[in-house]
């Protein structure tokens, strides 16, 4: 099987063919390209790649995939940006979807792929690439529309040259869009809900299953590396991490995973998911401990420690916490707990667990009095003057002359 090095931008489409790469058995590397940092004329002072890193990070940590990164905005600010003001100057229109893809997509990046070692380079778009030898033994390729009449994208790569889709492979080409929406989902791609993500209120966009353990010298080493395991064995991209001011049960812990580990009928996903994402991490206090566990922001958190409760106060970032070696996690997989729908990748820091908060509605009401504006009327005046908002300031002054 090939390299391919895959576009993933952040979209289903690309998620889906990478997937789809994988189960053909090729090696797959993601690569994922900046494009523009000029924020200029934006509502909210940023630009979309952000978040577009962040889906594309969670679909290759499920894919378990690599993913590098290639800032591309200077080539994209000269060979398309500055093409179409150059060509709207002189009276003609460019299309920006076929620039980008010759410029940039097929170019560029395709020179940032073969560094990375590539024999193809895959993208999301709905088209097809279909290989003739001539009588001469040469070989053309021809580019064809994709096979979901809805989405046909072969026209956004209609300047190609034959160099350039030698290179290329469109695996969702023979899909419809339906289908692979129906792949993101059933693969649990975090791009599956991104379609109404920020239209529609959802849970959360959740990526693998995670566990982190703060633990003490009290803590068993047997019933933590059963803990983290119980994470381990979900998929090879789940993460179960150990936190400890005591390198005598990090030690036992790690003799202890590898002890256990050939008992599970799983091993081989736990193992995959141990070596590729676990980790132990020693500290001098249970202090700096917390620290830590508040800064990855695990989905579930164990302290298992003397005194749990003390340490709870403490910590701000956690999508479930179970205090104590009786309180496992598997126990709120099963019974205990409101519910089990919690955030991950480090999206406890903004995320909670799903609710019945998460399916109500609220508004604010607010009733003052003459009596009530009145004392704080000369605040709400000052704040509105000092952005230059002096309609804001008169709806309160009209009212109290």
């Amino acid at each position: 099987m090939a390299r391919v090095v895959i576009g993933l931008s952040g979209g289903v489409d690309s998620s889906v063919a990478a997937w789809l790469l994988k189960q053909q058995g090729h090696e797959v590397v993601g690569l994922f390209m900046i494009n523009w940092h000029d924020t200029t004329g934006t509502l909210e002072g940023d630009c979309p790649w952000h978040d577009d890193r962040v889906f594309a990070e969670l679909v290759a940590r499920r894919l378990d995939i690599p993913l590098h990164v290639v800032d591309l905005s200077d080539h994209y600010r000269s060979r398309v940006v500055d093409y179409m003001f150059a060509e709207y100057a002189r009276g003609r229109t460019p299309n920006p979807d076929v620039l980008c893809n010759r410029e940039i997509k097929f170019d560029v990046f395709l020179r940032e792929a073969l560094r990375l070692g590539a024999d193809y380079v895959a993208t999301g778009h709905y088209c097809r690439k279909e290989e003739r030898r001539m009588p001469d033994g040469s070989v053309v390729y021809r580019l064809l529309a994709g096979s979901d009449p809805n989405k046909d994208q072969s026209y956004f790569l209609c300047q190609l040259s034959q160099e350039q889709l030698r290179y290329a492979m469109f695996p969702v080409g023979e899909l419809l869009k339906p289908e692979v929406r129906r792949i993101a989902q059933e693969q649990h791609l975090a791009t599956a809900k991104r379609k109404v993500f920020g239209l529609v209120d959802i849970d959360m966009i959740a990526g693998p299953s995670e566990i982190l353990v703060l633990a003490d010298s009290s803590a068993n080493p047997q019933t933590v590396a059963a803990d983290l395991l119980s994470q381990a064995e979900h998929d090879r991209a789940a993460a179960a991490v150990l936190v400890t001011d005591s390198e005598a049960l990090a030690n036992a812990v790690q003799a202890a995973l590898e002890e256990q580990l050939p008992k599970l009928k799983r091993e081989e996903i736990a193992r995959a998911s141990i070596d590729g994402n676990g980790k132990i991490i020693l500290t001098q206090t249970m202090e700096q401990a917390v620290d830590i566990a508040n800064e990855i922001a695990p989905e579930h958190l164990e302290i298992v420690t003397q005194a749990p409760r003390e340490l709870l106060p403490k910590i701000k970032n956690a999508g479930a916490v179970f205090l104590g070696s009786y309180t496992p996690e598997p126990l709120g997989d099963y019974l205990a707990g409101p519910d089990h729908v919690l955030p991950t990748s480090g999206t406890a820091r903004f995320f909670s667990p799903l609710s019945v908060d998460s399916f109500l509605k609220s508004m604010s009401v607010l009733e003052f009095s003459r009596e009530a504006l009145e004392p704080i009327s000369g605040e709400i005046i000052a704040l509105a003057q000092a952005e230059k908002l002096t309609a804001h300031a008169n709806s309160i002054q009209v009212r109290l002359e």
